[in-house]
């Protein structure tokens, strides 16, 4: 049996520690040096339907009085500890001004290979009344950073670069996937961050935790 947890506390950050194991997201390191990839036709999958585990919310509507440049819509961060841990999450951001359009048409994913599979679910474009699925027409690189390397350090972190083209002022962004898998040497235990702010305006930001009754969180 699995217990939910929602998180709806206004903090700057909020630090998930505990037992089992889950997958991480990671954080980008500011060595620019980078090197494209080749990845096995597992470790990054597209057009996977959501899992059943996660729940997809509505996107909440922006007032019309409003007038904010960027506006993140939906920030929702959901965590499954299981016997394969798992993050989904899932963005929804409304770009309202041409100069953001660019930034806002680039989005990454950082992850493992070695031992993370992710599941790119959607990504969707909405445009008043239409809707287009740019999931599998979207570019996508693999770009890994080569930091370190002088010291004989290497994380083996890849960052999925993803680069969608004709958004157009008023247009809805949004992505969905699942990061899932662990980390051998944390041997069982994990620990989990989401922040909680977001840096831009936020109608709505979720963050779910799904744990079995029997397991011990701190």
């Amino acid at each position: 049996m699995l217990r939910a947890g929602v998180l709806l506390v206004a903090a700057l950050g909020c630090l998930l520690g505990f037992h089992g194991a889950t997958a991480q997201q990671a954080q980008q390191g500011t060595d620019n040096r980078l090197k494209e990839v080749q990845l096995g036709k597992d470790a990054f999958t597209l057009g996977d339907p959501v899992p059943a585990w996660a729940e997809q919310p509505p996107i909440p509507e922006i007032p019309k009085t409003a007038s904010l440049p960027v506006v993140v819509r939906l920030a929702d961060t959901q965590y499954l500890i299981g016997k394969v841990p798992a993050l989904f999450v899932r963005r929804a951001t409304q770009i309202n001004d041409a100069a953001a359009l660019t930034a806002a048409g680039r989005l990454s994913i950082a992850f493992a290979p070695e031992y993370e599979h992710v599941q790119l679910h959607a990504i969707r474009v909405y445009r008043g009344q239409e809707q287009f699925d740019r999931t599998l027409t979207s570019n996508i690189r693999f770009l890994q950073r080569e930091q370190g390397l002088e010291h004989g350090v290497y994380s083996g972190r890849v960052t999925a670069s993803i680069l969608i083209d004709d958004l157009r002022v008023g247009d809805t962004l949004e992505i969905a996937y699942t990061s899932s898998g662990q980390n051998p040497v944390f041997g069982g235990k994990a620990f989990g961050l989401s922040p909680w702010d977001q840096g831009l305006p936020t109608l709505r930001r979720r963050v779910v935790l799904n744990y079995p009754t029997n397991r011990s969180i701190a």
